[in-house]
Protein backbone atom coordinates (compact mmCIF):
# COMPACT_ATOMS: atom_id res chain seq x y z
CA UNK A 1 0.00 0.00 0.00
CA UNK A 2 1.46 3.36 -0.97
CA UNK A 3 1.86 6.16 1.68
CA UNK A 4 -0.13 9.29 0.63
CA UNK A 5 -0.63 12.03 1.92
CA UNK A 6 -4.31 13.28 2.62
CA UNK A 7 -5.70 16.05 0.05
CA UNK A 8 -6.15 18.78 2.63
CA UNK A 9 -2.74 17.63 3.52
CA UNK A 10 -0.74 17.67 0.43
CA UNK A 11 -2.12 21.12 -0.84
CA UNK A 12 -0.66 22.48 2.68
CA UNK A 13 2.19 20.71 2.00
CA UNK A 14 2.72 22.08 -1.32
CA UNK A 15 1.73 25.69 0.00
CA UNK A 16 4.22 25.61 2.38
CA UNK A 17 6.92 24.79 0.06
CA UNK A 18 5.43 27.14 -2.49
CA UNK A 19 5.99 29.93 0.58
CA UNK A 20 9.65 28.55 0.87
CA UNK A 21 10.38 28.87 -2.78
CA UNK A 22 9.24 32.61 -2.83
CA UNK A 23 10.54 33.76 0.42
CA UNK A 24 14.52 32.42 -0.91
CA UNK A 25 14.15 33.73 -4.43
CA UNK A 26 12.83 36.79 -3.03
CA UNK A 27 16.15 37.13 -1.31
CA UNK A 28 18.29 36.52 -3.95
CA UNK A 29 16.06 39.01 -6.29
CA UNK A 30 16.39 41.60 -4.20
CA UNK A 31 20.16 41.45 -3.83
CA UNK A 32 20.89 40.68 -7.32
CA UNK A 33 18.54 43.62 -8.25
CA UNK A 34 20.47 45.79 -6.22
CA UNK A 35 23.78 44.49 -6.89
CA UNK A 36 23.21 44.89 -10.49
CA UNK A 37 21.40 48.76 -10.38
CA UNK A 38 24.55 49.26 -8.23
CA UNK A 39 27.03 48.31 -11.04
CA UNK A 40 26.40 51.92 -12.89
CA UNK A 41 27.28 54.02 -9.89
CA UNK A 42 30.12 51.61 -8.78
CA UNK A 43 32.01 51.88 -12.58
CA UNK A 44 32.42 55.24 -12.38
CA UNK A 45 33.80 55.25 -9.56
CA UNK A 46 36.19 52.78 -10.03
CA UNK A 47 38.62 52.25 -12.93
CA UNK A 48 39.11 48.95 -14.63
CA UNK A 49 41.95 48.15 -13.19
CA UNK A 50 40.65 48.64 -9.47
CA UNK A 51 37.83 46.71 -10.54
CA UNK A 52 40.48 43.86 -11.99
CA UNK A 53 42.57 43.57 -8.49
CA UNK A 54 39.22 43.14 -7.12
CA UNK A 55 37.89 40.46 -8.47
CA UNK A 56 41.33 38.49 -8.20
CA UNK A 57 40.25 39.45 -4.48
CA UNK A 58 36.98 37.88 -4.67
CA UNK A 59 38.09 34.76 -7.19
CA UNK A 60 40.64 33.92 -4.57
CA UNK A 61 38.09 33.92 -1.43
CA UNK A 62 35.95 32.21 -3.64
CA UNK A 63 38.10 29.25 -4.62
CA UNK A 64 39.06 28.85 -0.98
CA UNK A 65 35.67 29.01 0.51
CA UNK A 66 33.85 26.96 -1.21
CA UNK A 67 35.68 24.28 -0.30
CA UNK A 68 36.63 25.63 3.35
CA UNK A 69 34.03 23.01 5.03
CA UNK A 70 35.24 20.46 2.47
CA UNK A 71 31.42 20.01 1.48
CA UNK A 72 30.41 18.60 5.06
CA UNK A 73 28.00 21.48 4.99
CA UNK A 74 26.11 19.65 2.22
CA UNK A 75 25.48 17.29 5.06
CA UNK A 76 24.08 19.42 7.62
CA UNK A 77 20.19 18.46 5.87
CA UNK A 78 20.91 14.80 6.07
CA UNK A 79 20.57 13.53 9.75
CA UNK A 80 17.16 13.22 11.02
CA UNK A 81 18.35 13.97 14.72
CA UNK A 82 19.07 17.53 14.85
CA UNK A 83 21.98 16.89 17.39
CA UNK A 84 23.73 15.11 14.45
CA UNK A 85 23.02 17.75 12.24
CA UNK A 86 24.43 19.98 14.89
CA UNK A 87 27.40 18.08 15.01
CA UNK A 88 28.11 18.25 11.37
CA UNK A 89 27.58 21.95 11.90
CA UNK A 90 30.44 21.79 14.06
CA UNK A 91 32.68 19.87 11.99
CA UNK A 92 32.25 22.48 9.59
CA UNK A 93 33.29 25.42 11.90
CA UNK A 94 36.00 23.75 12.97
CA UNK A 95 37.23 23.00 9.40
CA UNK A 96 36.35 26.82 8.06
CA UNK A 97 38.34 28.36 10.98
CA UNK A 98 41.59 25.81 10.09
CA UNK A 99 41.36 27.22 6.79
CA UNK A 100 41.23 30.41 7.55
CA UNK A 101 44.45 29.97 10.24
CA UNK A 102 46.20 27.94 7.54
CA UNK A 103 45.61 30.81 4.60
CA UNK A 104 47.51 33.33 6.99
CA UNK A 105 51.22 31.39 6.49
CA UNK A 106 50.15 30.97 2.63
CA UNK A 107 49.67 34.59 1.42
CA UNK A 108 52.55 35.80 3.81
CA UNK A 109 54.73 33.82 1.93
CA UNK A 110 52.92 34.10 -1.36
CA UNK A 111 51.75 37.67 -1.76
CA UNK A 112 54.75 38.72 -2.60
CA UNK A 113 55.03 36.73 -5.75
CA UNK A 114 51.46 37.56 -6.68
CA UNK A 115 51.77 41.07 -6.06
CA UNK A 116 54.81 40.97 -8.73
CA UNK A 117 53.45 38.59 -11.12
CA UNK A 118 49.66 41.48 -11.33
CA UNK A 119 52.27 44.52 -10.87
CA UNK A 120 50.34 45.51 -7.85
CA UNK A 121 52.84 45.75 -4.93
CA UNK A 122 49.91 48.14 -3.23
CA UNK A 123 47.84 44.62 -3.23
CA UNK A 124 49.84 42.47 -0.69
CA UNK A 125 48.66 44.28 2.47
CA UNK A 126 45.04 43.21 1.45
CA UNK A 127 45.87 39.61 0.53
CA UNK A 128 46.43 39.92 4.49
CA UNK A 129 42.30 40.37 4.42
CA UNK A 130 41.91 36.48 2.46
CA UNK A 131 41.80 34.69 6.12
CA UNK A 132 39.06 37.17 7.81
CA UNK A 133 37.05 36.82 4.21
CA UNK A 134 37.13 32.94 3.92
CA UNK A 135 36.56 32.77 7.82
CA UNK A 136 33.07 34.97 7.03
CA UNK A 137 32.22 33.41 3.87
CA UNK A 138 32.79 30.34 5.11
CA UNK A 139 30.64 30.60 8.52
CA UNK A 140 28.22 32.11 6.77
CA UNK A 141 27.92 29.31 4.52
CA UNK A 142 27.59 26.74 7.14
CA UNK A 143 25.27 28.97 9.11
CA UNK A 144 23.07 29.26 6.06
CA UNK A 145 22.77 25.18 5.71
CA UNK A 146 21.87 25.24 9.05
CA UNK A 147 19.05 28.10 8.88
CA UNK A 148 17.76 26.21 5.89
CA UNK A 149 17.57 22.91 8.39
CA UNK A 150 15.97 24.71 10.69
CA UNK A 151 13.13 26.34 7.57
CA UNK A 152 13.83 29.24 8.43
CA UNK A 153 13.62 30.42 5.02
CA UNK A 154 12.47 34.32 5.63
CA UNK A 155 15.89 35.44 7.57
CA UNK A 156 17.94 34.15 4.58
CA UNK A 157 15.87 36.36 2.22
CA UNK A 158 16.54 39.09 4.85
CA UNK A 159 20.37 38.66 4.88
CA UNK A 160 20.92 38.25 1.14
CA UNK A 161 19.44 41.41 0.66
CA UNK A 162 21.09 43.38 3.73
CA UNK A 163 24.78 41.92 2.64
CA UNK A 164 23.83 43.20 -1.14
CA UNK A 165 22.74 46.58 0.37
CA UNK A 166 25.01 46.97 2.83
CA UNK A 167 27.79 45.88 0.17
CA UNK A 168 26.88 48.31 -2.81
CA UNK A 169 26.54 51.46 -0.33
CA UNK A 170 29.92 50.73 1.50
CA UNK A 171 31.46 51.15 -2.00
CA UNK A 172 29.82 53.36 -3.23
CA UNK A 173 30.04 55.65 -0.33
CA UNK A 174 33.88 54.98 0.08
CA UNK A 175 33.76 55.76 -3.78
CA UNK A 176 31.86 59.35 -3.13
CA UNK A 177 34.36 60.22 -0.24
CA UNK A 178 37.08 59.75 -2.80
CA UNK A 179 38.08 56.69 -1.74
CA UNK A 180 38.67 55.06 -4.70
CA UNK A 181 41.36 52.48 -4.38
CA UNK A 182 41.18 48.54 -4.05
CA UNK A 183 40.43 48.61 -0.33
CA UNK A 184 37.19 50.31 -0.54
CA UNK A 185 35.66 47.48 -2.76
CA UNK A 186 37.48 45.03 -0.78
CA UNK A 187 36.19 46.75 2.86
CA UNK A 188 33.01 47.04 1.67
CA UNK A 189 32.73 43.79 0.11
CA UNK A 190 33.95 41.80 3.87
CA UNK A 191 31.68 44.25 5.65
CA UNK A 192 28.25 43.28 4.18
CA UNK A 193 29.31 39.89 4.01
CA UNK A 194 30.23 39.57 7.86
CA UNK A 195 26.31 41.51 8.34
CA UNK A 196 24.59 38.45 6.82
CA UNK A 197 26.79 35.66 9.04
CA UNK A 198 26.28 38.10 12.24
CA UNK A 199 22.50 37.68 11.70
CA UNK A 200 22.18 34.76 10.98
CA UNK A 201 24.53 33.50 13.87
CA UNK A 202 22.52 35.25 16.32
CA UNK A 203 19.42 33.55 14.94
CA UNK A 204 21.21 30.02 15.59
CA UNK A 205 22.43 31.15 19.21
CA UNK A 206 19.21 32.99 20.41
CA UNK A 207 17.21 29.46 19.05
CA UNK A 208 19.23 26.54 18.62
CA UNK A 209 21.92 27.13 21.51
CA UNK A 210 20.40 24.19 23.40
CA UNK A 211 20.87 21.35 20.44
CA UNK A 212 24.17 22.89 19.55
CA UNK A 213 25.26 22.58 22.89
CA UNK A 214 24.36 19.01 22.89
CA UNK A 215 25.63 18.35 19.66
CA UNK A 216 29.00 19.16 20.99
CA UNK A 217 30.07 15.05 21.46
CA UNK A 218 33.37 13.87 20.33
CA UNK A 219 31.95 10.42 19.43
CA UNK A 220 29.10 12.34 17.84
CA UNK A 221 31.09 14.29 15.67
CA UNK A 222 33.35 11.56 14.69
CA UNK A 223 30.36 9.24 14.11
CA UNK A 224 29.15 11.70 11.47
CA UNK A 225 32.65 12.78 9.77
CA UNK A 226 32.95 9.05 9.05
CA UNK A 227 29.20 8.86 8.03
CA UNK A 228 29.53 11.63 5.55
CA UNK A 229 33.32 11.05 4.26
CA UNK A 230 32.16 10.76 0.58
CA UNK A 231 31.61 14.45 0.56
CA UNK A 232 35.29 15.43 1.34
CA UNK A 233 36.74 12.17 -0.88
CA UNK A 234 34.92 12.45 -3.85
CA UNK A 235 32.32 15.91 -3.96
CA UNK A 236 35.51 18.44 -2.73
CA UNK A 237 37.35 17.58 -5.71
CA UNK A 238 34.44 18.04 -8.51
CA UNK A 239 33.81 21.63 -6.64
CA UNK A 240 37.07 22.55 -7.06
CA UNK A 241 37.58 22.44 -10.53
CA UNK A 242 34.40 23.41 -11.24
CA UNK A 243 34.86 26.43 -9.36
CA UNK A 244 38.18 26.69 -10.40
CA UNK A 245 37.30 26.98 -13.97
CA UNK A 246 35.19 29.96 -13.21
CA UNK A 247 37.47 32.15 -11.50
CA UNK A 248 40.47 31.22 -13.98
CA UNK A 249 39.62 33.95 -16.44
CA UNK A 250 40.47 36.50 -14.05
CA UNK A 251 44.23 35.37 -12.70
CA UNK A 252 45.18 34.37 -16.51
CA UNK A 253 44.23 37.96 -17.85
CA UNK A 254 45.34 39.99 -15.08
CA UNK A 255 48.30 37.96 -15.43
CA UNK A 256 48.77 37.93 -18.78
CA UNK A 257 47.52 41.28 -19.84
CA UNK A 258 46.82 43.60 -16.58
CA UNK A 259 44.38 44.16 -13.93
CA UNK A 260 42.23 46.15 -15.51
CA UNK A 261 41.40 43.35 -18.79
CA UNK A 262 40.55 41.34 -15.80
CA UNK A 263 38.53 43.97 -14.21
CA UNK A 264 36.36 44.78 -17.91
CA UNK A 265 36.17 40.55 -18.30
CA UNK A 266 34.77 40.47 -14.65
CA UNK A 267 31.97 42.98 -14.95
CA UNK A 268 30.87 41.70 -18.64
CA UNK A 269 30.77 38.00 -17.06
CA UNK A 270 28.76 39.11 -14.25
CA UNK A 271 26.35 41.58 -16.38
CA UNK A 272 25.46 38.12 -18.26
CA UNK A 273 25.44 36.14 -15.38
CA UNK A 274 23.25 37.49 -13.16
CA UNK A 275 19.96 38.18 -15.07
CA UNK A 276 20.34 34.27 -16.59
CA UNK A 277 21.37 32.94 -13.40
CA UNK A 278 18.85 34.01 -11.93
CA UNK A 279 15.97 33.44 -14.15
CA UNK A 280 18.05 29.66 -15.45
CA UNK A 281 18.08 29.04 -11.55
CA UNK A 282 14.20 29.38 -11.35
CA UNK A 283 13.93 27.32 -14.08
CA UNK A 284 16.31 24.70 -12.62
CA UNK A 285 14.12 24.93 -9.40
CA UNK A 286 11.20 23.62 -11.56
CA UNK A 287 13.17 21.29 -13.66
CA UNK A 288 14.25 19.34 -10.91
CA UNK A 289 11.05 19.06 -9.18
CA UNK A 290 9.13 17.48 -12.66
CA UNK A 291 12.45 15.24 -13.88
CA UNK A 292 12.42 12.62 -11.03
CA UNK A 293 8.77 12.05 -11.53
CA UNK A 294 9.37 12.24 -14.90
CA UNK A 295 12.28 9.61 -15.39
CA UNK A 296 9.81 7.32 -13.51
CA UNK A 297 7.09 7.75 -16.39
CA UNK A 298 10.12 7.27 -18.95
CA UNK A 299 9.00 11.21 -20.45
CA UNK A 300 12.18 12.45 -19.16
CA UNK A 301 13.81 12.88 -22.82
CA UNK A 302 10.58 15.08 -23.69
CA UNK A 303 11.21 17.64 -20.55
CA UNK A 304 14.90 18.15 -21.51
CA UNK A 305 13.37 19.19 -25.51
CA UNK A 306 11.03 21.55 -23.65
CA UNK A 307 13.44 23.12 -20.92
CA UNK A 308 16.10 23.76 -23.92
CA UNK A 309 13.41 25.41 -26.46
CA UNK A 310 12.24 27.39 -23.47
CA UNK A 311 15.45 28.72 -22.84
CA UNK A 312 16.32 29.37 -26.12
CA UNK A 313 13.16 31.50 -26.60
CA UNK A 314 14.04 33.52 -23.55
CA UNK A 315 17.86 34.01 -24.01
CA UNK A 316 18.71 34.44 -28.15
CA UNK A 317 17.12 37.66 -28.76
CA UNK A 318 19.01 40.08 -25.77
CA UNK A 319 22.33 37.98 -26.27
CA UNK A 320 21.68 38.56 -30.36
CA UNK A 321 21.19 42.49 -30.00
CA UNK A 322 24.56 42.33 -27.51
CA UNK A 323 26.31 40.31 -30.13
CA UNK A 324 25.39 43.64 -32.53
CA UNK A 325 26.58 46.45 -30.22
CA UNK A 326 27.76 45.03 -26.78
CA UNK A 327 30.52 48.02 -26.80
CA UNK A 328 28.37 50.76 -27.27
CA UNK A 329 25.88 49.60 -24.45
CA UNK A 330 28.63 49.16 -21.78
CA UNK A 331 29.51 52.38 -22.37
CA UNK A 332 26.53 54.05 -22.30
CA UNK A 333 25.51 52.12 -18.96
CA UNK A 334 29.15 52.12 -17.43
CA UNK A 335 30.84 54.53 -18.73
CA UNK A 336 33.53 54.87 -21.91
CA UNK A 337 36.03 53.13 -19.68
CA UNK A 338 34.05 49.70 -20.25
CA UNK A 339 33.18 49.63 -24.04
CA UNK A 340 35.96 46.97 -24.14
CA UNK A 341 34.27 45.00 -21.74
CA UNK A 342 30.98 45.08 -24.00
CA UNK A 343 33.02 43.81 -26.77
CA UNK A 344 33.98 41.14 -24.70
CA UNK A 345 30.37 40.08 -24.38
CA UNK A 346 29.87 40.55 -27.86
CA UNK A 347 32.67 37.32 -28.87
CA UNK A 348 30.94 35.29 -25.68
CA UNK A 349 27.36 36.35 -25.97
CA UNK A 350 26.96 32.56 -28.03
CA UNK A 351 28.95 30.86 -25.58
CA UNK A 352 26.75 32.74 -23.14
CA UNK A 353 23.55 31.63 -24.70
CA UNK A 354 24.71 27.88 -24.92
CA UNK A 355 26.04 28.01 -21.02
CA UNK A 356 22.37 29.49 -20.12
CA UNK A 357 20.71 26.54 -21.34
CA UNK A 358 23.31 24.31 -19.46
CA UNK A 359 21.95 25.80 -16.17
CA UNK A 360 19.10 23.87 -15.78
CA UNK A 361 19.96 20.64 -17.34
CA UNK A 362 22.93 20.10 -16.05
CA UNK A 363 21.20 18.80 -13.42
CA UNK A 364 20.00 15.91 -15.25
CA UNK A 365 23.15 14.30 -14.74
CA UNK A 366 21.98 13.20 -11.01
CA UNK A 367 18.77 12.22 -12.15
CA UNK A 368 20.32 10.28 -15.38
CA UNK A 369 22.86 8.98 -13.24
CA UNK A 370 25.58 9.79 -15.24
CA UNK A 371 27.77 11.56 -12.76
CA UNK A 372 31.30 10.81 -14.58
CA UNK A 373 29.75 12.62 -17.63
CA UNK A 374 29.60 15.75 -15.43
CA UNK A 375 33.02 14.90 -14.09
CA UNK A 376 34.77 14.55 -17.41
CA UNK A 377 32.84 17.63 -18.53
CA UNK A 378 34.14 19.58 -15.52
CA UNK A 379 37.83 18.66 -16.04
CA UNK A 380 37.73 19.59 -19.95
CA UNK A 381 36.13 22.93 -19.13
CA UNK A 382 38.98 23.56 -17.19
CA UNK A 383 41.63 22.42 -19.02
CA UNK A 384 40.42 23.88 -22.38
CA UNK A 385 39.87 27.23 -20.42
CA UNK A 386 43.29 27.87 -19.49
CA UNK A 387 44.61 26.59 -22.91
CA UNK A 388 42.61 29.53 -24.74
CA UNK A 389 43.52 32.04 -22.08
CA UNK A 390 47.14 30.57 -22.31
CA UNK A 391 47.08 30.93 -26.00
CA UNK A 392 45.55 34.19 -26.31
CA UNK A 393 47.93 35.22 -23.93
CA UNK A 394 51.28 34.05 -25.63
CA UNK A 395 50.03 36.49 -29.13
CA UNK A 396 49.25 39.20 -26.68
CA UNK A 397 45.55 39.43 -28.30
CA UNK A 398 42.90 39.12 -25.63
CA UNK A 399 40.38 38.90 -28.51
CA UNK A 400 41.50 35.27 -29.07
CA UNK A 401 41.54 34.58 -25.74
CA UNK A 402 37.71 35.22 -25.36
CA UNK A 403 37.27 33.75 -28.60
CA UNK A 404 38.96 30.76 -28.26
CA UNK A 405 37.39 30.72 -24.62
CA UNK A 406 33.99 30.48 -25.96
CA UNK A 407 35.06 28.47 -28.80
CA UNK A 408 36.42 25.79 -26.71
CA UNK A 409 33.03 26.18 -23.76
CA UNK A 410 30.94 25.84 -26.51
CA UNK A 411 32.59 22.09 -27.63
CA UNK A 412 32.58 20.98 -23.99
CA UNK A 413 29.22 22.17 -23.49
CA UNK A 414 28.52 20.49 -26.48
CA UNK A 415 29.58 17.09 -24.96
CA UNK A 416 28.05 17.74 -21.99
CA UNK A 417 24.41 17.87 -23.72
CA UNK A 418 25.28 14.86 -26.00
CA UNK A 419 25.44 12.94 -22.99
CA UNK A 420 22.03 13.94 -21.15
CA UNK A 421 20.83 14.05 -24.77
CA UNK A 422 22.21 9.82 -25.73
CA UNK A 423 20.70 9.33 -21.99
CA UNK A 424 17.29 10.86 -21.92
CA UNK A 425 16.70 9.97 -25.85
CA UNK A 426 16.32 13.62 -26.51
CA UNK A 427 15.78 14.99 -29.80
CA UNK A 428 18.25 18.31 -30.74
CA UNK A 429 16.20 18.13 -34.10
CA UNK A 430 13.13 18.46 -32.65
CA UNK A 431 14.51 21.23 -30.69
CA UNK A 432 15.21 23.21 -33.78
CA UNK A 433 12.44 22.15 -35.87
CA UNK A 434 10.67 23.78 -33.24
CA UNK A 435 12.73 26.83 -32.84
CA UNK A 436 12.73 27.54 -36.44
CA UNK A 437 10.65 30.33 -37.26
CA UNK A 438 12.47 32.61 -33.76
CA UNK A 439 15.84 31.46 -35.44
CA UNK A 440 15.00 33.07 -38.73
CA UNK A 441 13.49 36.04 -37.03
CA UNK A 442 16.90 36.68 -34.91
CA UNK A 443 18.86 36.37 -37.97
CA UNK A 444 16.62 38.77 -39.67
CA UNK A 445 16.80 40.83 -37.11
CA UNK A 446 20.49 41.01 -36.61
CA UNK A 447 20.65 41.83 -40.10
CA UNK A 448 18.57 44.60 -40.27
CA UNK A 449 19.94 46.35 -37.25
CA UNK A 450 23.72 45.75 -38.33
CA UNK A 451 22.83 47.56 -41.71
CA UNK A 452 21.09 50.47 -39.75
CA UNK A 453 24.29 51.03 -37.57
CA UNK A 454 27.12 50.14 -39.69
CA UNK A 455 25.90 50.86 -43.47
CA UNK A 456 23.58 53.73 -43.11
CA UNK A 457 25.16 54.87 -39.92
CA UNK A 458 21.89 55.58 -38.22
CA UNK A 459 22.15 56.66 -34.98
CA UNK A 460 22.97 54.35 -31.91
CA UNK A 461 20.37 55.97 -29.88
CA UNK A 462 17.89 55.40 -32.56
CA UNK A 463 19.13 51.74 -33.29
CA UNK A 464 19.06 51.29 -29.58
CA UNK A 465 15.35 52.43 -29.18
CA UNK A 466 14.51 50.40 -32.13
CA UNK A 467 15.70 47.06 -30.40
CA UNK A 468 13.99 47.62 -27.49
CA UNK A 469 10.56 47.71 -29.34
CA UNK A 470 11.66 44.93 -30.78
CA UNK A 471 12.10 42.58 -27.80
CA UNK A 472 9.54 43.67 -25.63
CA UNK A 473 7.18 42.90 -28.50
CA UNK A 474 9.32 39.55 -29.11
CA UNK A 475 8.53 39.34 -25.24
CA UNK A 476 5.17 40.19 -24.93
CA UNK A 477 3.82 37.73 -27.91
CA UNK A 478 6.00 35.39 -26.53
CA UNK A 479 4.54 34.96 -22.73
CA UNK A 480 0.46 35.85 -24.47
CA UNK A 481 1.60 32.62 -27.22
CA UNK A 482 3.71 29.94 -25.59
CA UNK A 483 2.08 27.70 -23.11
CA UNK A 484 5.69 26.39 -21.86
CA UNK A 485 6.03 30.49 -20.53
CA UNK A 486 3.16 29.78 -18.52
CA UNK A 487 4.20 26.77 -17.08
CA UNK A 488 7.41 27.38 -15.58
CA UNK A 489 6.55 31.45 -14.83
CA UNK A 490 2.53 31.41 -14.02
CA UNK A 491 2.40 35.11 -13.30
Amino acid sequence: MTDQRPKSDSDAYKKAFGRDVGKLVSGTLVAQVIGFLAYPVITRLFAPSVYGIFAVFLSLVSIITIISCLRYEQAIFLPKDDRDGGAVFHVCLSLVISVSLLCIPIFLVLGDGLCELLDEPSLKIWLLLIPLAVFIDGTYMALRFWNTRQRRFGTQATTQALQSVSGAGLKIGFGLLGKIGTGSLIVGQVIGNALGAIILAYQAIRLDSKTLRDSLSFSRIKEQVVRYKKFPLIDTWSMLFHNLSWQLPVFLLAGFFSPGVAGLYALGHSVIQTPLSLIGGSIGQVFLQRASDAKRNGTVGLLIEDVVELMLLLSLVPLALLMVYGGDVFALVFGNEWFEAGVYVQILAIWAVIWFISYPIGNATSILEIQECRFKYTIANLVTRFAALTIGGYFQSVYLAMALFAFFGILTYGYLFHAIFFYSEASFRKILYNTRKMLMFIISMMAVLIILLYVFNVHFYIVLAISVAIAMGYYWTLYHSNEKIHSYFPI
